[in-house]
Order: C-alpha cells, then sequence, then structure tokens
C-alpha cells in the first residue's frame, strides 16, 4: 500500500478539480492528462460553434481560389468547416497545394494536416496580433493576396497589421455562440465553490460564463485559469485578476502551468488567491 508521501509525489494533482469552458468533447486530451497525476476536469461548455451560410459572392471567393497566394488560418475551428465548405462546392482539394497556408499554433496545424494539407508557415505564436506581425515580416516585399477564412468574433489583427504589405479577404464562415442550455450541477458546484480552477480558451468562454453567471455569485470571487494574453486581457478588464496564464495557448501550456502553481489549486475548492 502506498503512502501518503508516495501517492502525493505520483498524483501531486490529487483531489483537485478543473472546469473547461472548451466546446463540448474538445477536452479530451487535457483530462486524460490531468487523470494522470490526480485531477478531474468537468466540461462546462461556454461556446457552441455554428457553421455559417456563405453567400453567393463568399462561394465565389471559394471557387476562385487560384486568385489568391496565402491561405491563412487562426483556429481549428476555421479549419473544419472551411474544408466542409471545400468538399460541398466540390473544388479539388489538390488546389490548395497551389497556395501558401499558413497557421497560428499547434491546433490549427494539425488540424490542417488531418486534412492532407501541407502548412507552409507554422508560427508559434502566443496571440492573433503576434502571428500577423510575424506575418507582416515573412511577406514584406513580395506580391501577395490572402484569404483568411475565420470566425466572425476575430480580431482584425491580420487586416489591422497587413493592410500596407498585401490585399487580405476576410470570410466569416462560423459563429460562436452562448450555450442555451447549461449545467444546473456545475453551476451550483462554482457557486459553491466546489472546484480549484475554470479553464477559459478564448475570451468568447469568458465572457458568456459570465452572462451564465450573471446575479448568481459575485463574478470577482471566480477563480480562473487563462489560456493566453488575450483572454487574460478580457478577464483583468471585467476586473478579474485570473489566478493563472498559461506560458503557451495550448493544453500542454495550461498543463504545466497548473503544475507550476499547484500550490495555488491544492485544496483551492475553499481557497481564493
Amino acid at each position: 500500500m502506498k503512502s501518503a508521501i508516495e501517492t502525493y509525489s505520483t498524483l501531486p494533482l490529487l483531489n483537485m478539480e478543473f472546469i473547461s469552458t472548451r466546446p463540448k468533447g474538445k477536452s479530451d486530451d487535457l483530462k486524460d492528462k490531468l487523470s494522470s497525476l490526480g485531477a478531474d476536469l468537468i466540461e462546462f461548455p461556454m461556446i457552441e460553434i455554428q457553421e455559417k451560410k456563405l453567400t453567393k459572392d463568399e462561394e465565389l471567393i471559394l471557387l476562385n481560389l487560384q486568385e489568391f497566394s496565402h491561405l491563412v488560418f487562426t483556429s481549428a475551428n476555421a479549419v473544419n468547416i472551411f474544408i466542409k465548405n471545400i468538399h460541398r462546392l466540390k473544388i479539388d482539394l489538390n488546389r490548395l497545394s497551389r497556395l501558401v497556408v499558413a497557421s497560428i499554433g499547434p491546433k490549427t496545424t494539425e488540424a490542417l494536416e488531418q486534412k492532407g494539407i501541407q502548412v507552409d508557415l507554422k508560427e508559434a505564436a502566443t496571440t492573433g496580433l503576434e502571428f500577423a506581425e510575424i506575418l507582416a515580416t515573412k511577406l514584406k516585399g513580395q506580391e501577395n493576396n490572402i484569404l483568411w477564412p475565420t470566425g466572425e468574433l476575430a480580431p482584425n489583427h491580420l487586416p489591422n497589421t497587413l493592410k500596407t504589405i498585401a490585399p487580405i479577404k476576410r470570410i466569416n464562415i462560423y459563429n460562436t455562440l452562448c450555450p442555451e442550455n447549461t449545467d444546473s450541477n456545475l453551476i451550483n458546484k462554482i457557486i459553491n465553490n466546489q472546484y480549484s480552477a475554470i479553464i477559459l480558451t478564448s475570451p468568447s468562454t469568458f465572457y458568456h460564463l459570465l452572462e451564465v453567471m450573471k446575479d448568481k455569485i459575485i463574478t470577482s470571487s471566480l477563480k480562473l485559469i487563462c489560456i493566453g494574453l488575450t483572454t487574460a486581457k478580457a478577464v483583468k478588464e471585467a476586473h478579474i485578476e485570473p489566478l493563472a496564464i498559461a506560458s503557451k495557448p495550448s493544453s500542454e501550456g495550461i498543463l504545466s502551468t497548473i503544475i507550476e502553481n499547484q500550490k495555488i489549486f491544492n485544496n483551492s475548492k475553499n481557497y481564493r488567491l
């Protein structure tokens, strides 16, 4: 039988309970990693991705991909919905090989490669603005025409940064919605402080969490982990201080941050920094 010390050394996050705001089914990787260290991860989806019906003009843009030199993706959701539209319009996927494909972060790159699309510019940027600045440096002095399929809530960092370097066409191909139905048991857990921390993966997850929890709790008491600086900025603008900010905007970054700050989260079901 293991001693308490032995158990702690192999399961340093034992009895901790984290809440993920990712869309349903998107937290399995982090859940497995946390479980291996003794912690639980509960899904509390704060965003739903809804495919947007394209206009005829937007469909025409996709049918004329040859007019573009670069195809830029800033989320895995954009990848999946873009490819779905490519198939729906019966566009040969091989036409994408004629474009320079750029991607932010490992999840977006992984989504592209799973679809058999070669990623030419894999940028490990931590924010959309940083990604835009990297692209601006690489594209300067070239003749380019960029297509950017994205979600309606994505900030305009790319067009604002690249406007003097290359024309960029933005197409909003999906909407980010607040779920209509939420788990009342999880809401009660949060109200009663029976959790270690809530993991936020975008400003949208934060805004929707506030919408769900309004009039139920003093929002400044929420215990939050932010996936990156953009999300943390949204939280701080609401006068809430996150418990921690991931050093890298990924599941690995979140896990590392939890491990590095485990003293904060240890017994934090009854703790506030």
